[in-house]
């Protein structure tokens, strides 16, 4: 069995600065990948506070360079 979680930059009523979501999101993706999770989701929503990663691309490259064992999916 494959584990795997779809990652969405949730900033709810806009309580924290950006950049503590970003920070906290990458937290759990280093921690995913200490502990053997298979795969990381990247969800990508404009003007929204559901989902504040304005390109995947670019968290996925920056997720693929500091972690080891993940895969990266976008969706």
């Amino acid at each position: 069995m494959k584990f795997a979680v779809l990652q969405f930059f949730s900033w709810p009523e806009r309580r924290v600065p950006l950049g503590k979501v970003y920070e906290r999101a990458l937290e759990r993706v280093q921690i995913m990948d200490k502990t053997g999770y298979d795969a990381v989701w990247l969800a990508e929503h404009h003007f929204s506070t559901y989902s504040v990663c304005p390109s995947i691309h670019l968290m996925g490259m920056h997720i693929a360079d500091t972690t080891e064992n993940l895969r990266i999916g976008t969706g």
